[in-house]
C-alpha cells in the first residue's frame, strides 16, 4: 500500500517535471521541481522557512488546544441538556454555516486590530463550532435506555457522563477533531495572507508572490502541505489508539 501511495507522489512529481520542462506555462509561473527544492533548502539555511513554519505551528496548536476544550466542554453539556439543546439549536446551526473570512472585519475590530490575535480567536471560534456540532450529535445519538440503566444501578451524573456518555460519544467528537484540525490549518495560513500578520507561512507565501518568486512560493506550499500531513497524521495515530475499541 505504501508502494502505491509513493507511486502516486513520483506520478504528480514526473508530470510536473515534463510540464516545466516543456514550458507549458511560463517558467517564472512554473518552475520545476528542481528549482523548488533549490529554494526549499536555501529558505530552510537562512531560516526564513523554519521561522515561519514553528509560527504557524503554534498558531494551529494554540487556536486548536482552545477550540478543542471549549468545544467539547460546551458539546458534552448542551448534548446532555435536552431544554439548552432545543434552545441553542438554530444559533449553532447559523455560527456553523457562517464563512469564517466573514467574520474577518468583526474578529479585527473586536481584538483591536491585532493581527496575531485574530489569527488564532477567529480559527479557535471556527474549529470550537466545529467540534461543538459532532460532541452534542455524538451525545444525541446516545440511547435513554443506557443511560436510564445507569441511574437504576445508582451512578451519578459524573459516574454517567465519565462511563456512558463521553464513550458512547467519542467516535463523533473524534470525527470532530480530526476536521477542525484541517479546519485550524487552513484557516491559520488563510488569515495569515489576508489580514497580512506579520511571518508565518502564509506571510511568506503573501511575500515571495508579491516578489513574483515562485520557487520560494511553491516551496512554502509543500511545507504548508507536509504541516497539514503531519498534523493529521499525529490525531489520526492519537485518536485511533482511543477508538481502538469501536468495530470490536
Amino acid at each position: 500500500m505504501k508502494k502505491v501511495k509513493l507511486l502516486g507522489v513520483g506520478l504528480i512529481i514526473a508530470i510536473w517535471a515534463i510540464a516545466a520542462w516543456l514550458e507549458l506555462k511560463p517558467n517564472i509561473l512554473l518552475p520545476g521541481p528542481w528549482q523548488v527544492l533549490k529554494a526549499l533548502a536555501i529558505s530552510f539555511q537562512n531560516g526564513t522557512l523554519p521561522i515561519a513554519l514553528g509560527i504557524t505551528t503554534a498558531r494551529c496548536l494554540a487556536a486548536f488546544v482552545i477550540a478543542s476544550l471549549i468545544g467539547t466542554s460546551i458539546g458534552l453539556l448542551v448534548g446532555t441538556t435536552s431544554w439548552l439543546r432545543t434552545i441553542l439549536d438554530y444559533p449553532i446551526e447559523f455560527a456553523r454555516a457562517m464563512p469564517a473570512a466573514a467574520l474577518v472585519p468583526l474578529f479585527m475590530l473586536m481584538l483591536d486590530y491585532d493581527k496575531a490575535a485574530t489569527s488564532i480567536i477567529l480559527p479557535a471560534f471556527a474549529t470550537a463550532v466545529l467540534i461543538l456540532f459532532h460532541t452534542a450529535e455524538g451525545c444525541r445519538n446516545i440511547r435513554p435506555a443506557q443511560r436510564n440503566m445507569a441511574r437504576q444501578f445508582g451512578a451519578s451524573k459524573l459516574e454517567i457522563l465519565a462511563k456512558v456518555t463521553l464513550p458512547e460519544s467519542l467516535p463523533n467528537i473524534v470525527t470532530g477533531h480530526r476536521l477542525g484540525l484541517s479546519l485550524v490549518l487552513v484557516l491559520v495560513v488563510a488569515l495569515e495572507l489576508i489580514v497580512r500578520t506579520p511571518n508565518g507561512l502564509g506571510y511568506l507565501l503573501l511575500f515571495s508572490g508579491d516578489r513574483i518568486d515562485m520557487p520560494t512560493t511553491y516551496a512554502t506550499l509543500l511545507v504548508v502541505g507536509a504541516l497539514g500531513l503531519t498534523l493529521n497524521l499525529i490525531v489520526h495515530s492519537i485518536t485511533s489508539r482511543l477508538t481502538h475499541w469501536i468495530g470490536k
